[in-house]
């Protein structure tokens, strides 16, 4: 998927969803995931999301410095 692909994609599966800096998560975590540079930032700290793969691979964990964007990946 290409970038402007990623985005819609994260916009129809969020669509009508509300929660602060989930849209920013769920793109950092889908643009690693198609092997893009994660360029996105946390809507309140603007501290660079950070991808990362849980040890077992089986998961990956999204953070920000504030944890507003924080969360995980599990079982993918």
């Amino acid at each position: 998927m290409d970038r402007d692909e990623i985005e819609q994609e994260v916009k129809r599966i969020l669509h009508g969803v509300r929660k602060r800096g989930l849209q920013e998560h769920m793109m950092a975590y889908m643009l690693h995931a198609n092997d893009h540079v994660v360029d996105v930032h946390c809507p309140d700290c603007k501290s660079l999301l950070v991808v990362e793969p849980f040890p077992a691979n089986n998961g990956y964990n999204v953070y920000c410095e504030c944890g507003k964007c924080s969360g995980a990946f599990k079982g993918l």
